[in-house]
């Protein structure tokens, strides 16, 4: 009896000790990167992706934290966006748009302004140039 007990009382631990099984065989996908903070200024990369899982945009921010007294507010320092297009279903970017944000002080919002853009050329399925440099 004592054995019937002791067994109805691990196999709850068991049960919720397994590992759960996912049906999905692809890794996660990478969202964000964030560095250490050293003299109150930190890196984030963000990574957005479109249904398709394709990166569609990388965000690079460099961030500034501020204390006054006892509260702490995060200043965005700097912001550069790179922007990826696609051509219908396919996995490589045919065009790499980077752009530089700036703060307005009148709207008190960030805007992008996009200077670079860089399309690639292939060929066979392989990319055999980009706009700056063609082999």
């Amino acid at each position: 009896m004592k054995r019937i007990l002791y067994l109805f009382a691990i196999i709850p631990f068991i049960i919720f000790a397994q590992s759960p099984i996912t049906n999905s065989k692809n890794p996660p996908l990478i969202e964000s990167i964030t560095s250490d903070t050293a003299n109150g200024q930190f890196y984030q990369v963000l990574f957005i992706y479109d249904e398709r899982n394709r990166v569609i945009g990388i965000t690079h921010k460099v961030l500034k934290i501020i204390t006054v007294g006892k509260k702490q507010t995060i200043k965005i320092q700097e912001e550069v966006k790179q922007v990826f297009e696609y051509a219908g279903n396919t996995i490589a970017p045919y065009v790499r748009k980077t752009g530089y944000s700036v703060y307005d002080n009148t709207t008190k919002k960030w805007h992008t302004d996009f200077l670079e853009e860089q399309y690639f050329l292939y060929k066979n399925g392989n990319r055999v140039g980009d706009s700056n440099f063609i082999a």
